[in-house]
């Protein structure tokens, strides 16, 4: 959302599909080839780049997997392999999360800006990787927290407002757990050399959608509780 209407933003994430484990390489308003190329370079830093040691990285035919972004991969031993045009059915990990996100959080709020929106897919990342089940997996999941006791007491969390609400049980010889996702969440980094795909997601509304939004009493007293959290760490 901006103040003059429509906006859109760019959030170009890859997942790896053999643990399904998600890094959120970039957010941006007007990605282009120099940025795009230095999401390459990130993906493939030595100590902590998610792309080193992969095999492959399947990308679709947007214009933005410019032929430096595919050369700086190749070079260092990640070979790209371009989908065929007009074919999601083949590129579906990444469709799905990109589905999760949208239906789970995104369509629940309107992001207030580039800052907002990096919180929330923060927020929405760290769920998927700690709180949700995947069925590919065998319902494990991907960053598994510490085996809880059969007769604890139940930890409540809720992400984003009311958007996402969990309930877990703590860790052995352990009292309550706090919320490890009240902040931006640090992303892992995978060592497999199994494939991994990318997508992006496109954020938008308009000033008329947003009249046709009702949003309850209590609903703006967390967006201004949110507002002065985002205002005092800019501080």
């Amino acid at each position: 959302m901006g103040l003059l209407g429509l906006a859109r933003t760019y959030v170009f994430f890859v997942i790896d599909l053999a643990s399904r484990k998600v890094e959120v390489a970039g957010i941006c308003g007007q990605p282009d080839g120099p940025w795009m190329e230095q999401m390459a370079r990130n993906l493939l830093d030595a100590v902590n780049g998610f792309l080193r040691g992969k095999c492959y990285l399947i990308v679709d035919r947007d214009p933005l997997y410019t032929r430096e972004f595919r050369d700086a991969l190749t070079r260092e031993g990640t070979k790209v392999l371009l989908l065929p045009a007009r074919s999601p059915n083949l590129n579906a990990f990444a469709e799905r999360l990109v589905l999760s996100v949208r239906s789970e959080c995104l369509s629940r709020m309107i992001p207030l800006g580039e800052r907002h929106l990096r919180r929330a897919v923060s927020e929405s990342v760290a769920h998927y990787h700690h709180e949700r089940n995947h069925q590919g997996l065998a319902n494990a999941l991907p960053v598994p927290a510490a085996a809880a006791n059969e007769d604890g007491p139940v930890h409540r969390s809720q992400h984003l407002g009311d958007s996402s609400t969990t309930t877990t049980a703590p860790p052995h010889d352990v009292g309550i757990v706090p919320s490890p996702y009240s902040a931006l969440s640090s992303f892992g980094t995978g060592r497999s050399t199994n494939a991994s795909c990318a997508a992006r997601v496109q954020c938008q509304c308009s000033k008329s959608e947003q009249s046709r939004l009702r949003v309850p009493t209590y609903e703006c007293a967390r967006l201004v509780e949110l507002l002065r959290e985002l205002s005092e760490s800019d501080a």
